[in-house]
Parts: C-alpha cells; structure tokens; sequence
C-alpha cells in the first residue's frame, strides 16, 4: 500500500510545474558554469570532480529533460537501488553523503533550491543521503530541497527522493 501511495505522489510532482524562486540581487552558489552537463543524463561538479545523475531516481533523461515520475522510497531500498543502478554506462553510483548532497544546494533560490538547469524538475523533496544517524541505527541525514535545509535524525522507513553520485 505504501509504495502505491508513493507512486501516486511521484505522479502528481512530477507532471505539476515546478515555480522556482529566485530573489534578484542574492548570488548564485551552484552556478551552471561549476558544472561539466555530458549529454548523458549526468553531470560533472567542476569542484569537486563528482559526477551526478540529473534526474532523480525513477526519471528518465529523454531530449535533454528528465521525464517520468520520481520514486520515494526508503532508506534501504534507496541504498540498495542506488548501489545497483546502471546510467550512462557506470555501475558504481551511490547514495551522496550529507556533505556532498549539501553542495548542491542552490541558496539563491528556493522551491526547488536546486539549479534547474543542471538538474531539471527537481522536485522540492526531502532526498536521502548515506549517512546515517549517530542518535540511533533507525535513522539518517536527508536534505529537503523546498529550501534546501538538512534534516537529521530521519527515520529509515520515511520516504524520500534519491540523486545518485559517483566519483569518477
């Protein structure tokens, strides 16, 4: 039941518009030019050397866009499908930790707090990261991309969002 609710919500974000918010004057934090788009579906954080998928899991990049409906799944689930997933030819992609998820955050903007151009519709969603919690096994760090705020002591069952990463 829950998954089908997840889907159901995943459906609904993914097809609304997504209005963006971008105070004039405040200075960019993840400007395009940091980034390296490949044409595959990824990009390459200049800074740091990482390579990030830019559709969130369940979204497919199709004409230069992401398309399709973007899953919230729990923390094992998400660890366990991003530890398996296959894009743009590597097998090697992982959950970011809190620090490396944390750089993308956009801070001029808000709804999503993410740059649309390098990672279009976004969603404004919690999306999970790899670490966990030092409060408790049942928990981890997740960051909500509505204002770009991190969240810790989440529990593991709650359903977020997932952007995969690797370091080349």
């Amino acid at each position: 039941m829950k998954k089908t609710i997840t889907l159901i919500c995943g459906l609904v974000l993914s097809s609304t518009l997504i209005a963006q918010t971008c105070p004039n004057k405040v200075p960019q934090t993840t400007p395009t030019k940091d980034f390296s788009i490949n044409g595959d579906g990824t990009v390459t954080h200049l800074k740091t050397g990482m390579m990030w998928s830019q559709c969130s899991m369940g979204q497919q990049w199709t004409n230069n866009q992401c398309e399709g409906n973007v899953l919230e799944l729990d923390w094992a689930i998400a660890m366990e499908m991003a530890n398996e997933a296959d894009l743009a030819g590597y097998s090697d992609w992982r959950l970011p930790d809190i620090k490396e998820i944390d750089l993308l955050v956009e801070r001029a903007c808000y709804n999503p707090a993410i740059n649309l151009t390098v990672f279009p519709q976004t969603p404004p969603l919690f999306y999970w990261s790899n670490t966990p919690d030092t409060y408790g096994p049942g928990a981890a760090w997740r960051l909500y991309f509505h204002y770009g705020d991190i969240y810790y002591y989440s529990y593991k069952y709650n359903q977020s969002a997932v952007r995969l990463v690797r370091r080349p």
